[in-house]
């Protein structure tokens, strides 16, 4: 019964080793320092209804009109994230707030001690801002729904020590260079990342690649591979076969 005690436990260590916290690569994306997440999750048409309705004028409104014309430069991508709990997020690159890449070019974590507030007319879209440092990589968590102009979360602070790895929907959070165990808020579908400017992306230059790791909890890791199969009925029957052996020499 030793063995066949053995036999059980190593199979279910390798059964329970599969049911793990999965962690998976979910891709390497560039980002560009055009890409603003305060257009996330809206087209052109719905940015530009929104903006030349705004009145009073809030503060950088034409600034904002001039990058919704620029829209195939400075809207962001949405990257899936539907079933994944927490993420972590790397990034490399080099990117400025200028055109001039070879002289004000900085890495996703952003200028030392420089800080920028996203400008009011750019948070009339439903995408609450952000205040870090200048050439920050940023991100916004949305769901399948519009932002909502009239729901706009709490604008997240660099030098509050606000805490950004609980971010709510469409409320920007710091990335950086390194930022892990982001918990995917509630009923999130899509993640947007961006650059951090105060306003004006369009003349913006130099990109970052954004290499994304998902966790999903009590999921299968992967389909076991054949020989994995294998070992475990191979060990069950063994295990087996002592059993029966024993039971009956012991007779």
């Amino acid at each position: 019964m030793r063995f066949f005690s053995l036999s059980v436990f190593v199979v279910i260590t390798l059964v329970a080793a599969d049911f793990t916290d999965a962690s998976i690569v979910i891709g390497d994306f560039e980002v560009s320092g055009n890409q603003t997440v305060s257009f996330a999750g809206r087209t052109q048409s719905q940015l530009d209804l929104i903006a030349s309705g705004s009145v009073p004028e809030p503060d950088g409104i034409q600034k904002v009109i001039q990058d919704i014309a620029n829209f195939g430069k400075t809207s962001p991508d949405a990257i899936s994230i539907t079933g994944f709990d927490t993420l972590s997020i790397t990034a490399t690159g080099t990117w400025a707030n200028t055109a001039n890449l070879s002289s004000n070019g900085m890495g996703p974590s952003g200028n030392s001690g420089d800080n920028k507030t996203t400008k009011a007319g750019y948070r009339i879209f439903g995408i609450s801002g952000m205040s870090a440092r200048l050439n920050t990589l940023i991100g916004v968590f949305l769901s399948d729904d519009i932002p909502d102009p009239n729901g706009l979360p709490e604008m997240l602070s660099v030098n509050d020590g606000d805490d950004m790895t609980t971010p709510l929907l469409n409320q920007t959070f710091a990335i950086g260079a390194d930022l892990s165990n982001i918990i995917v808020p509630e009923n999130a579908t899509r993640l947007f990342l961006g650059h951090h400017d105060g306003q004006q992306f369009k003349n913006n230059s130099g990109l970052v690649t954004a290499t994304i790791t998902g966790t999903s909890v009590n999921t299968l890791n992967a389909v076991p591979e054949p020989s994995t199969i294998l070992i475990w009925l191979v060990l069950g029957m063994v295990g087996y076969t002592s059993m029966r052996f024993r039971s009956f020499f012991s007779v």
